[in-house]
């Protein structure tokens, strides 16, 4: 036993705590020092003697210990004195997923109810691990996919020569991949979900033209979370059935087209109506059950935001939507949220590469929620037309 919890050698004490005492350690004393002496043979000569009048041996005196600790705290055995307090529990850590609840600009001649567009900027290219650490296989082939778009975005090949051939398939495939998520499913893929701790708050910015309480904006933001998922679940559905036969031509295009794409494109939208429909699902749950807390923050920032996404709708259709007094740019955009580029960078091209690829997410998904909402409302008018 460790010399730190040895006790003197003049005093005994037991390593453990009684459990039949509460309250201190009693020190026993030895029996062998305190065991009665042999008879002797009385002397005939000496008066009797008498032991009323005499005392027993005194004990040794009870040593005093620390009260045994009370039902959850550690045993003093295993505390010493230079010890430190343990401290309490830390708090759980507030994880926040901020987004722009940007208001669909209201069409012309038509009653259909307000809707609005949930954006976040895209994660960060993917960097590589550490050396020593494991990289899930998902994320590593996302990783080498990223550089291999960035690859072909930034080569000057020529189209005859075999990296020419293969960077116009791969920006071929990557823009197959853009068209089977809309808008409201790429804010949905970039929600982190509970494998990566997931989010418990979700603060929402919003311009200062949007109206209602937000009590409203909640039942608006919960429902469109609801037709994300019921969409969702159609495309995963589909996207299943595809597989086999988007494998099956690849495979007989080999020899022609080595570079495949059609299973790649439909693994991604399969991939992604997945994701979605388990991030709109929590999402709808939680704020429902008060699990995820919803804040809401007006800035002018998100005025930008509005302004450049009404430009976007008009230009889709300009006899549906109306006209904007200002016209902003995709740059103008990302400087109105405050988007920056990852912190650590050193090489010039790398900057570049990001800012290139936050203006292109920009345009991308503004440019589908157009389509999308116009879509949506010339189906409302040819069914009220109908029902007229």
């Amino acid at each position: 036993m460790s010399t730190m919890f040895a006790a003197p050698p003049a005093q005994r004490q037991p390593s453990f705590p009684l459990p039949y005492d509460r309250h201190y350690y009693a020190e026993l004393p030895d029996l062998n020092d305190y065991a009665p002496a042999p008879r002797q043979a009385p002397r005939s000569t000496s008066r009797p003697v008498s032991t009323a009048g005499e005392k027993a041996p005194s004990l040794p005196p009870r040593t005093q210990t620390a009260t045994p600790p009370a039902s959850g705290r550690s045993s003093p055995i295993l505390e010493t004195s230079g010890s430190a307090p343990r401290s309490p529990p830390a708090a759980p850590k507030v994880k926040t997923l901020t987004a722009y609840l940007v208001p669909l600009p209201t069409p012309t001649n038509s009653s259909i109810p307000r809707r609005f567009l949930l954006y976040t900027p895209p994660a960060a290219p993917l960097s590589a691990p550490v050396e020593g650490t494991t990289e899930p296989r998902v994320t590593k082939l996302q990783r080498k996919w990223e550089a291999e778009v960035r690859e072909a975005k930034e080569s000057d090949a020529k189209f005859r020569s075999w990296r020419g051939v293969k960077g116009r398939a791969t920006k071929g495939i990557d823009w197959g991949m853009s068209k089977t998520k809309g808008a409201d499913m790429e804010f949905l893929t970039r929600v982190p979900s509970d494998k990566d701790e997931g989010i418990n708050e979700l603060n929402l910015i919003y311009p200062q033209s949007m109206t209602g309480t937000e009590e409203e904006i909640r039942a608006e933001v919960v429902e469109s979370l609801l037709r994300s998922h019921t969409k969702a679940k159609k495309d995963a559905i589909i996207a299943t059935g595809l597989l086999p036969v988007t494998g099956l031509i690849d495979l007989l295009a080999t020899p022609v087209w080595p570079f495949g794409g059609l299973l790649e494109v439909d693994a991604v939208w399969l991939y992604g109506s997945i994701k979605g429909k388990k991030a709109s699902a929590r999402l709808s749950n939680g704020l429902a059950g008060d699990e995820i807390k919803l804040s809401f923050t007006r800035a002018d920032g998100a005025t930008v935001v509005e302004q450049y996404l009404a430009a976007r709708c008009h230009e889709t259709d300009r006899a549906l939507f109306p006209s904007v007094d200002a016209y902003h740019s995709e740059t103008d955009v990302l400087e109105a949220i405050g988007w920056t580029v990852s912190s650590g960078l050193q090489s010039h091209e790398d900057m570049q590469w990001e800012i290139r690829r936050a203006r292109e997410d920009v345009k991308l998904v503004m440019g589908k929620a157009a389509k999308e909402w116009r879509s949506t409302v010339v189906k409302a008018e040819q069914e009220a037309s109908k029902a007229s």
